[in-house]
C-alpha cells in the first residue's frame, strides 16, 4: 500500500529532528574550543590570566613571550594539539622564550605556503586575537609575501631539493668525520688522564674538541640528528640545549640586531653591530 501524506508527514519530520541532531553534534565539534576562547574572554580573571607577557631573559636578552598561545604574523594560535614535525620542543621555545615565533615560523619552513595552510585551522577566535593582540607590548611581524626575496629563495631551495629527492641531513662524509673525531677525542682524553698529560698533547685534545664543537653547531640545526649534537657539544662542556635555544631561536631569527644574543661582547674583534664602523 502506497504511503498516506500523513506516513509522509512523519518521515519528514523523523529526518529533520536527525538532520538537525546531527548538524548540531558536528557543529558543537568544531566549534567547541572556539566557544571556550569565547567564553573566557567574558571572565576578567581568565583574561588576566591569558595576557601574561611576563619578561624572560634569554642570553642577556630581554623577551615578553605570551606564554598561553602562539603568535605568527600578528595572528595568535593554539598548538597545543598539534603534533609538530619538528617535535614539540622548538614548538614550545619559540612561544615561552621570545617575543613572537614568526621569525621561526618563516625561517624552518621552505614550503611556506603549505605550512600556513596547516596552521589554519589552530586560529583562535576574533574577539580573543584583538585583546591579545591589544595587551602584547611588542609590535607583530608581518609574513612575508610571495613576491619578496627570501619567499623567492625558499621556493627555489625547496624545488631544487624535491626535484632531485635530496636528503637534507649530513651525507657519509659527514658521518664518517664525526664518528672518526669523536673517536680520537675519546682517545685523547684517556691519554691525558692515565698516560701522558703533557701540553701537546693537551693542545691536540683541543684541536679535537674544536672539530667536535663545529659538527654539534651543524647537528643541532636538525631536530632528527640532535643525539649526534648531545654527543658532540655536551661531550666537550657545552650545553647543546643551551646552544639549540640561544643559536638556532635566537641567533639566527633576530642576526645582528640588539636582540641577538652575539649583538654586544665579541668586538672589537667582531663587530656586529651594522650601524658600528668596522676595525678592518
Amino acid at each position: 500500500m502506497p504511503p498516506n501524506s500523513t506516513d509522509h508527514n512523519l518521515l519528514g519530520e523523523d529526518l529533520g529532528r536527525l538532520s538537525s541532531g546531527a548538524a548540531k553534534t558536528l557543529n558543537d565539534q568544531v566549534s567547541s574550543r572556539e566557544n571556550s576562547l569565547l567564553s573566557s574572554i567574558n571572565d576578567s580573571s581568565s583574561i588576566s590570566n591569558i595576557n601574561r607577557n611576563k619578561e624572560k631573559w634569554s642570553s642577556g636578552v630581554a623577551f615578553h613571550p605570551q606564554g598561553r598561545y602562539w603568535r605568527i604574523g600578528g595572528e595568535w594560535y593554539d598548538f597545543t594539539e598539534f603534533a609538530h614535525p619538528g617535535g614539540k620542543e622548538i614548538l614550545y621555545l619559540a612561544r615561552d622564550r621570545f617575543d613572537d615565533a614568526t621569525y621561526a615560523f618563516e625561517s624552518h619552513h621552505l614550503d611556506y605556503k603549505r605550512a600556513r595552510a596547516i596552521i589554519r585551522k589552530y586560529k583562535l577566535a576574533r574577539p580573543l586575537q584583538k585583546d591579545l593582540n591589544d595587551s602584547h607590548p611588542v609590535a607583530a611581524p608581518k609574513l612575508l609575501g610571495d613576491d619578496s626575496f627570501y619567499s623567492d629563495v625558499r621556493r627555489r631551495v625547496s624545488k631544487y631539493f624535491r626535484t632531485r629527492k635530496l636528503d637534507c641531513g649530513p651525507n657519509i662524509q659527514c658521518l664518517s668525520l664525526f664518528w672518526t673525531v669523536l673517536s680520537l677525542w675519546t682517545l685523547s682524553h684517556i691519554n691525558l688522564l692515565f698516560w701522558n698529560p703533557t701540553i701537546p698533547f693537551a693542545m691536540l685534545h683541543g684541536l679535537f674538541s674544536c672539530v667536535l664543537g663545529a659538527l654539534g653547531h651543524d647537528f643541532v640545526h636538525q631536530p632528527k640528528y640532535k643525539w649526534m649534537a648531545y654527543l658532540c657539544l655536551d661531550t666537550i662542556g657545552m650545553s647543546s640545549d643551551a646552544w639549540y635555544r640561544e643559536h638556532v631561536l635566537q641567533h639566527h631569527m633576530y642576526t645582528n640586531t640588539p636582540l641577538d644574543n652575539h649583538f654586544k661582547g665579541t668586538d672589537p674583534f667582531l663587530v656586529c653591530d651594522p650601524t658600528v664602523p668596522r676595525n678592518w
